[in-house]
């Protein structure tokens, strides 16, 4: 059972009782599948407007970094250009990349689009405010049923409903992955996950903490939400 100052389950950075406790789960989860891909596709649409092509080109600069400076490398190109990485950049694109005054695609699209939705892709949307990759421990695997995870930052514990990878993964590899919830309440990943061996954890949150301080030097007012929304790019 979560309690009320445990980290909420939502993956938001915030308390429990802060964020999801008084949510109702009727009126924060109910949509449909289609809805669900329905609102996707409007806020790719959305970020794709010319408005924001100037945006666009820093945030593939970012995302991709000095891969891009390289020779041109067709076996590169082809990966840049496959649909999960696609798919990888425009996530966080619209949920993450800070546009002028701190805002994201995200808030912008609910801010004037919201009137124009159903009530289940708002639902839907709306279950994904304050959602970041962050990178998890597999604790247990649940063969066709989902992970028992650890949040390697601040050790929460949750489970997470998945099918295809509990075949794939096994106990103590690690899984960046940003976290939402499904039209039945369940916790779900959210678009592409990235898996590394158990060998790289440590590697990894030495990494993520040395990144922290350097983060925390630059932007003191910024919270632990603020700091995986940057280093999404450096994950990926």
């Amino acid at each position: 059972m979560v309690g009320r100052n445990d980290p909420c389950p939502c993956g938001s950075g915030l308390k429990f009782k802060k964020c999801c406790l008084n949510k109702s789960d009727s009126a924060a989860l109910s949509y449909r599948s289609e809805e669900r891909h329905s609102a996707l596709r409007k806020l790719v649409r959305f970020a794709a407007r010319s408005e924001f092509d100037a945006e666009q080109k820093s945030a593939i600069a970012r995302f991709w970094g000095d891969l891009l400076a390289d020779e041109p490398d067709p076996r590169l190109d082809e990966v840049i250009h496959s649909e999960p990485m696609d798919i990888a950049y425009q996530s966080w694109f619209a949920y993450d990349f800070e546009l002028q005054g701190g805002r994201t695609i995200y808030d912008l699209f609910l801010e004037r689009e919201a009137r124009r939705l159903s009530s289940g892709e708002r639902n839907f949307l709306e279950g994904l405010r304050g959602n970041h990759l962050r990178l998890y421990e597999i604790l247990e695997v649940k063969i066709d049923q989902g992970f028992e995870l650890r949040d390697l930052w601040d050790d929460r514990r949750l489970f997470v409903r998945e099918r295809a990878a509990t075949r794939q993964l096994v106990a103590w590899d690690v899984i960046g992955g940003r976290i939402g919830k499904a039209s039945d309440g369940a916790t779900v990943f959210e678009t592409l996950t990235y898996f590394f061996p158990a060998a790289m954890k440590d590697d990894l949150v030495k990494c993520l903490r040395k990144a922290h301080k350097i983060f925390l030097d630059d932007i003191p007012a910024r919270g632990i939400e603020g700091f995986f929304k940057a280093m999404a790019p450096v994950i990926h």
